[in-house]
C-alpha cells in the first residue's frame, strides 16, 4: 500500500489474492482504485466464488482465478484481464 503512492503513471492489473495476512484483496483494490480507477483486478482463491460469497466476500464481476493453478494458466488469465 506504500508503494502505491509513489507509482509513476497508472497501473494495468492487480493479482491479489482474496485473503491475505493484514488485509484482504477487495479492501486493497478498493484502496488502489481510487488513485487508479481503470486498472482492472484478477483475484486468485482457494476458496470458490459460492464459498466467498457465504463469508460476505462478494468480488462481483472481477475475474477469479482458483488455486492451485499452473503457471501457463495465470499468464492466460493475465493476458486475457489486459485485452
Amino acid at each position: 500500500r506504500q508503494v502505491l503512492g509513489r507509482l509513476p503513471g497508472a497501473l494495468d492489473l492487480i493479482l491479489t489474492d482474496v485473503a491475505m495476512p493484514g488485509g484482504m484483496g477487495p479492501q486493497l483494490a478498493a484502496e488502489v482504485r481510487q488513485a487508479h480507477p481503470s486498472v482492472r483486478l484478477l483475484y486468485m482463491s482457494s476458496y470458490s466464488r459460492k464459498d466467498l460469497l457465504g463469508h460476505g466476500i462478494d468480488l462481483g464481476k472481477e475475474d477469479l482465478l482458483a488455486k492451485p493453478f499452473m503457471p501457463a494458466e495465470l499468464v492466460a488469465r493475465v493476458r486475457a484481464s489486459l485485452s
